[in-house]
Formats: structure tokens, sequence, C-alpha cells
């Protein structure tokens, strides 16, 4: 897996030329391998979502945050959930956002908190 594909991928979408979505699809689709299934997009950008929550930048993260969980989908229940998954009330795979984060290897595409203001800006 290459961390500078990853962050060539965050750096498309912080200059608008793909969307998130777009992205991290690429990001699990070609740069693991084998490839993670084009599934886990819909995880990522929850456990994404999180994470740039959490960041409050300088380093300093609310790790309370990023024990939130994400569910995975209903498809991955059925054999392909990763391993070691909890599960919710109703049966499905959840993990935590840091997890999900970990595994994935999305910290390139978390926004820095001042990236966002910059935005807000224009």
């Amino acid at each position: 897996m290459g961390r500078m594909q990853a962050e060539g991928y965050a750096e498309g979408v912080r200059e608008g030329w793909a969307s998130p979505r777009m992205a991290i699809t690429a990001h699990l689709t070609s740069n693991f391998y084998p490839p993670l299934p084009a599934d886990y997009v819909q995880v990522a950008l929850a456990a994404l979502e999180i994470a740039n929550r959490a960041n409050y930048g300088y380093g300093d993260w609310d790790n309370e945050i990023l024990e939130e969980t994400v569910t995975w989908p209903h498809m991955l229940t059925v054999g392909m959930e990763p391993r070691g998954a909890d599960h919710d009330e109703t049966g499905h795979p959840v993990t935590t956002a840091m997890e999900a984060m970990e595994m994935m290897q999305l910290w390139a595409f978390v926004t820095e908190p001042d990236e966002e203001e910059d935005e807000d800006d224009e």
C-alpha cells in the first residue's frame, strides 16, 4: 500500500478534482493488495466524518469521539466482515471509527480544522 498514493487521492479531494467517494473508492480498490471491497467505502466515509469531528488540529484528537461506532454494510455480514468485529443489537457488524481509519489507512483524508475555515472564507 502506498502512503504517497493515498495522499495524492486526498489532495485531489482538497483541490476539488475528485469527490471523497471517488477518491476513497480508488484508494481502497487500488492501493491495497489484495484490494479492499468497494463496499467498504460507505464505512470509510462514515469513519472519516467522525475523524474530522474529532480532529482539533495540531495532533490533538478527541479520542472519545473516535470510539463512536460505524456499521458495516449488510452484505458484508455474510462471511466478509472484518475479523473481530463487534455486533450491534440487530446483529450487524460494527467497528469504532478509529479501527476503521487504521484498517483502511484513511488518515491522509482527514481535513485539518484550518482547511475547513479557509473554505468558509471563499
